[in-house]
């Protein structure tokens, strides 16, 4: 017990468990490179069609399409914070900066959810205005702008949607670019409406702009609450933490578990902590393999830290207020 015992992929030290896998805690330095290069060609993509769109919809009066610009130009800065954040997400942890810097996407995700929000309510009220006086639309000029926009849009898309999955950062960087294509693709109906349905069909223009804020405001309220639940440090969403105290208390050998928390450090590293009262007769070192297997098999937790107390240990009692042993042994894990 007082000398450390060293395991392939566990750290035991007075009586602690620390596990992960270093291969899925976060983005490989290798692949930064790689992603960010992705992410490098959407933001240029990004800011060339916004200056494109800028100028189409003011020279053919299109709302939706300077809407589209005004949607982009928040998108050009929400590309170039997740490539920031990318970078810093490797940085090596230092003694004071445990983690690293991983939740810098996070951060990332935070920015780009709320400049979601606010280019929505912008994009609504001026189609609100628009409904009232609607303005007469080049229709020629903005199919034309919004179909290349378009296609620029859905290039954008492919080239980011192999990496949404890997991070709330990347998968905001993603409902950016998507919400361009929404919005290109409500301007091409749009125009197609007003070419062939001649003026009467003009508000045609602000409804396309209102609904592409719709769905920009479903998607960023999506990433906004995903990224608050990291940052506010909830459990993941497919954990139940029911299930993990069960888990570890019904394995042989254990007879409580308290201060028990599972949480998210960022979108590829989950990590789990809990106080674990074992039998006099139980062999630690063997328990911590079974805990161990069985928690990252179950649950795909990435960094584990166990304390095992032997019977007649303490040190929890009136010390922590988040480890408070109930008089039977059992955990409480909410704060006195």
């Amino acid at each position: 017990m007082g000398q450390p015992i060293h395991l392939p992929r566990t750290t035991i030290t007075r009586m602690h468990v620390h596990a992960h896998d270093d291969g899925h805690e976060s983005h490989a330095a290798g692949d930064v490179g790689a992603i960010s290069r992705r992410v490098a060609w959407a933001l240029g993509l990004t800011a060339s069609l916004m200056i494109v769109e800028f100028i189409g919809g003011w020279l053919s009066g299109s709302l939706a399409l300077m809407a589209d610009a005004g949607h982009m130009l928040s998108d050009a800065a929400a590309l170039a914070a997740s490539w920031w954040a990318l970078r810093r997400s490797v940085v090596p942890a230092t003694d004071q900066r445990t983690f690293g810097e991983r939740r810098s996407e996070t951060l990332a995700a935070l920015f780009n959810g709320a400049l979601l929000f606010l280019v929505a309510g912008g994009i609504l009220h001026e189609a609100w205005e628009r409904f009232s006086e609607p303005s007469q639309v080049r229709a020629g000029l903005m199919l034309a702008v919004s179909s290349i926009g378009l296609l620029a849009n859905i290039a954008g898309l492919l080239l980011l949607h192999r990496d949404r999955k890997s991070s709330l950062n990347l998968e905001g960087a993603w409902q950016h670019v998507a919400g361009d294509a929404a919005g290109s693709l409500c301007a091409v109906a749009a125009a197609v409406g007003i070419l062939f349905g001649g003026a009467r069909w003009a508000i045609l223009d602000p409804i396309a702009s209102a609904a592409v804020s719709i769905l920009i405001l479903i998607g960023a309220y999506r990433l906004l609450k995903r990224t608050v639940g990291v940052l506010m440090e909830h459990a993941p969403g497919d954990i139940d933490v029911r299930q993990v105290r069960e888990t570890i208390a019904t394995t042989p050998g254990v007879v409580g578990v308290h201060c028990l928390h599972v949480w998210t450090i960022s979108a590829n590293c989950r990590a789990m902590s809990a106080h674990v009262a074992h039998a006099a007769d139980c062999t630690p070192l063997e328990l911590l393999h079974r805990l161990h297997e069985r928690l990252s098999h179950a649950f795909r937790v990435e960094h584990i830290t166990l304390q095992l107390e032997p019977p007649g240990f303490d040190g929890c009692t009136g010390h922590d207020e988040w480890c408070q042993i109930e008089s039977d042994g059992t955990a409480a894990i909410t704060p006195k």
